[in-house]
């Protein structure tokens, strides 16, 4: 893929052995994005990053846990796991990891977005 272009191919990651994998965001979805982690405070634009860590759920595509795990973590019942869940369900599903968990979790999205990152799949 050319180096100005988002991989929408998911990247594989592990976490304590476990893998994950998230697909980066590409410019036109953090665009998208701006209205739900941007607002004004004193006339001046503000960035909600807590929001944009939220939003960033809906890039990962699959987790290291099947739908028994996440059937008792959210008291619901799903047989396909991770894929069917909703927006909502999947916030609430990380927000219950360990402080651990989430922030090796969201240190290597981080790293998957960042810049130097990208740069080395051009």
């Amino acid at each position: 893929m050319h180096k100005d272009f988002t991989d929408e191919e998911a990247v594989k990651f592990s976490i304590d052995g476990q893998e994950w994998s998230y697909i980066p965001v590409s410019g036109g979805q953090e665009n998208d994005w701006l209205n739900e982690y941007m607002y004004i405070e004193d006339s001046k634009p503000k960035s909600d990053f807590a929001k944009l860590n939220m939003l960033k759920i809906r890039n990962i595509k699959s987790i290291p846990y099947g739908p028994d795990v996440i059937n008792e973590i959210l008291g619901v019942t799903v047989e396909k796991g991770w894929p069917v869940l909703n927006e909502k369900q999947k916030q609430k599903f990380i927000w219950k990891l360990n402080k651990t968990t989430y922030d090796a979790l969201y240190k290597e999205i981080t790293r998957i977005d960042s810049p130097s990152e990208l740069k080395k799949k051009g």
